[in-house]
């Protein structure tokens, strides 16, 4: 697979020279696991109250930003306590973890749980850096993702990249994490999510490349 053109989305700031071989292991967000690893019991206590009491994600959310105890059943008041007084005793951020993190959990709770049923070849998400097939498939993301502003006002550009050493490399349907609503429960959201490690497609997949190795950058578009 060496030699494979392929697109990557890149800030800006974060602009490389030409040519120069890159290596993917310095690119993984080091800060961003390590902090989802902390986090992830907390997730787990989410996860268990979700499917104890058939909530979205969504939901618990909202009761746990906006401390409404008492719209909570009294059944329910036990375990909202515990898990807030895990929150608080963690210093998980209701809105920041759930932002930049939910979406890393289901992920790699998805990817813990098929490990358990079948002999899975993948590591964590986030040990990989992903690419494109094409400019297009890039566009596609970024308006899916509403960053499509970010291009069109250049704080955020797409780099045509050659892969010079394959280490690992993987073809996945982005969009089978990306087609949730809010009323999913978190195990809802993880069952749909164990078909992206399974490599299934969607109706319209989006697909992405997980990538291990060394890479060029030939030129920014």
């Amino acid at each position: 697979m060496d030699n494979q053109i392929a697109y990557k989305i890149i800030n800006v700031v974060n602009k490389f020279p030409l040519n120069k071989i890159i290596d993917s292991e310095t690119l993984i967000n080091k800060d961003k696991k390590q902090r989802l690893e902390k986090m992830f019991p907390i997730f787990d206590l989410i996860h268990e109250y979700s499917i104890r009491y058939n909530k979205s994600v969504f939901e618990i959310r909202d009761e746990l930003s906006k401390n409404r105890l008492y719209l909570i059943k009294n059944k329910q008041q036990k375990d909202y306590l515990v898990l807030k007084k895990s929150i608080k005793n963690s210093g998980f951020l209701i809105y920041s973890d759930f932002q930049n993190n939910y979406l890393e959990y289901v992920i790699e709770k998805a990817r813990i749980i098929l490990s358990k049923q079948v002999n899975t070849k993948y590591s964590n998400r986030l040990d990989y850096i992903f690419f494109f097939k094409s400019k297009s498939d890039c566009i596609k993301y970024l308006a899916t993702t509403n960053q499509l502003d970010f291009y069109e006002k250049k704080i955020i550009t797409i780099a045509k990249i050659q892969f010079t050493s394959v280490d690992e490399i993987a073809y996945l349907d982005n969009n089978l994490l990306s087609n949730y609503t809010e009323s999913f429960t978190v195990p809802e959201y993880v069952q749909k999510t164990i078909s992206y490690w399974l490599e299934k497609l969607s109706e319209e997949p989006l697909i992405e490349i997980l990538f291990k190795g060394k890479f060029k950058i030939l030129e920014y578009l």
